[in-house]
């Protein structure tokens, strides 16, 4: 199984994030045409989404050596570890600010 130069080009762009109109004005094409290329590659290797395909390209690495640093292909690998919480704001593991504060609890004498 082999990509064309064509599709091996805008698949490695995908790898990188970049949205089609980054794609197309990269590679000198038009919208139409990066579309096709990732339609004809996905195709071609059987995927059934661009996540697919690139899931497939990575796994059986038909870009032969794929030349993106971990930065590309995994982003949040170096990110810091805390989260924020969706639902009560502040990073999960850090105290907020009025954490400690104006507590009514009295300490045992």
């Amino acid at each position: 199984m082999y990509l064309t130069a064509s599709e091996t080009r805008v698949i490695r762009l995908l790898l990188e994030g970049c949205s089609d109109h980054e794609t197309a004005t990269s590679v000198g094409l038009s919208i139409h045409t990066v579309r096709s290329h990732y339609y004809s590659a996905a195709k071609r290797v059987g995927a059934r989404s661009r996540a697919h395909l690139a899931a497939i390209v990575i796994r059986r690495n038909l870009l032969g050596g794929l030349g993106l640093s971990d930065d590309h292909l995994v982003p949040a690998a170096r990110t810091s570890q805390r989260r924020t919480d969706p639902l009560n704001g502040p990073p999960t593991g850090e105290p907020t600010a009025a954490a400690g504060k104006g507590n009514d609890a009295q300490e045992p004498d």
